[in-house]
């Protein structure tokens, strides 16, 4: 019986992810069930020191998975959102723990003060010094903007963040760069002005006709593959495959056959098979397994023969 070489990586990769979220889990739990009697507040220190590794982590292992097993891009979307979200959760808790230890320990050094004042709060939550984590980050470039915007809006932007307006500013021109940094760089770093940077930022990259454009210009510039090795082709199926999984979750209409992104993916086919019948390979023909052209040797089942496509 032939075992496919994949599945024991897809395995593994599968595994890791499972670990990340079995870990968050508990971390979750820890974070309900804490309690000064029984806890530690270095217990929390280092739940979010290790947990501030988790995001990076998870895209390795993600982006991995996604080179092995085919799924739409709205299946990879929602995944990437779940974790996202119960990450940006179990970090809520934790920093919500510190914040309460901080002003209980601000209370009892203060007894001449019966009840702090909202300012004072302020200011011994600006003074907590949290574990470094890790910041999404966006430079302009069209097709980052959705996992950007809801990675923000998770960590930061949505209601259930205790943050200052003002430090929230700060977190937003410190994921910015090249372009999208220039849309807001003039405006002052203050609380009253953070929704209208937000805003300007929002209007001008919340495009759904530029992001298609730009995935199909991505499509049009793929590149070509000079040497067929096994990670030159898996390199060049993931970036039409990404792609065209992007454009399908925006609703457009990529599975008809004349359209010009299967025009480009049959001539990316045709100049696979010709370096590699170049290299000595022969009785290569281009079919269709599961929708999508390739190059082979063998006839499957599911697969149907195409002709020569003329390439303009």
């Amino acid at each position: 019986m032939t075992v496919n070489p994949n599945s024991d990586e897809l395995r593994k990769w599968t595994r890791k992810i499972e670990a990340l979220r079995g870990i968050l889990e508990d971390y979750n739990l820890f974070a309900s069930q804490y309690s000064n009697e029984t806890n530690h507040i270095s217990q929390v220190k280092v739940r979010l020191d290790e947990v501030s590794e988790f995001s990076e982590k998870f895209e390795e292992y993600q982006a991995q998975l996604e080179m092995l097993e085919e799924k739409k891009g709205c299946d990879w979307v929602h995944i990437r959102r779940t974790f996202r979200n119960c990450l940006c959760d179990v970090k809520a808790a934790l920093l919500k723990i510190l914040e309460e230890h901080a002003a209980n320990v601000d209370h009892v050094s203060s007894p001449s003060m019966s009840s702090p004042t909202s300012q004072q709060l302020c200011n011994t939550f600006n003074s907590i010094r949290y574990p470094p984590c890790v910041l999404p980050t966006f430079n302009g470039y069209w097709q980052q903007w959705s996992s950007f915007i809801d990675t923000f809006n998770s960590m930061f932007h949505n209601d259930h963040s205790n943050l200052p307006l003002v430090q929230r500013f700060h977190y937003l021109k410190s994921c910015l760069s090249g372009q999208a940094s220039d849309v807001i760089k003039s405006i002052p770093t203050t609380a009253e002005h953070y929704q209208h940077a937000y805003d300007l930022l929002v209007n001008r990259y919340e495009n759904k006709s530029a992001i298609i454009q730009s995935h199909i210009r991505s499509l049009l510039d793929t590149f070509k593959v000079v040497t067929p090795s096994s990670s030159e082709l898996q390199k060049l199926h993931h970036h039409i495959s990404s792609n065209i999984n992007a454009l399908k979750s925006l609703q457009q209409p990529v599975d008809k056959d004349k359209t010009q992104l299967e025009r480009q993916k049959l001539r990316s086919c045709h100049e696979e098979m010709a370096a590699r019948a170049a290299r000595g390979e022969l009785n290569l023909r281009i079919y269709f397994e599961n929708g999508s052209p390739k190059v082979g040797t063998i006839r499957s089942k599911n697969e149907h023969h195409l002709p020569q496509l003329p390439v303009h």
